[in-house]
């Protein structure tokens, strides 16, 4: 690759990066509806729950807005080249993997149908053309899923809203299908 392939990745991530902090900032948003929505009788999540949602999301977001201001002066970017990369691909990483958990955290919760959420990582990390980092996030996102299902499936048990004779089977079931959607 050249220096112009060079530098257009890097104005990409950099773009990206940026983008990717707006998306954690705007999630905050999420964990407050959802309190709304226990507080209107919609839904029925543990107020304890939204809160950790919540905190971790602020402080997801503060690190995220952090590594941006550093990676954003140029003064930085010319004088610590090496030190730059490394910011900016921890970045690129930060964030997909945030939101996984973020998305997992909230997906094992019994009465919350988290379905599509899923793929947006990974066509988040789509836009960084970068192979590895999609595949990445593919292998976490799954992992994360079938974790979250095992939960959910055992919320779903203990509260008698399973389809299957136990909590095994729903957990089964439903990671069958998660699989293949996935």
């Amino acid at each position: 690759m050249d220096q112009y392939d060079d530098d257009f990745f890097d104005e990409n991530i950099e773009k990206i990066n940026h983008l990717s902090a707006r998306v954690l900032i705007a999630g905050n948003i999420v964990p407050l509806a959802l309190f709304i929505f226990t507080k209107l009788g919609i839904f029925r999540l543990p107020t304890q729950l939204l809160f950790i949602a919540q905190c971790i999301l602020v402080f997801a977001s503060l690190i995220q807005f952090s590594l941006l201001k550093v990676i954003s002066n140029s003064k930085f970017k010319s004088s610590n080249p090496f030190l730059y990369r490394k910011i900016q691909n921890f970045s690129k990483y930060y964030t997909p993997i945030i939101v996984n958990i973020i998305v997992g955290f909230l997906a094992t919760q019994a009465h919350i149908g988290v379905y599509i959420s899923w793929s947006f990582v990974v066509f988040l990390s789509c836009l960084y053309y970068d192979i590895k980092l999609t595949r990445v996030m593919c292998f976490v996102g799954y992992l994360i899923l079938v974790g979250a299902q095992y939960i959910k499936s055992g919320n779903r048990f203990v509260e008698g809203i399973t389809e299957g004779n136990s909590h095994l089977f729903d957990f089964i079931a439903f990671t069958a299908g998660y699989t293949i959607e996935w």
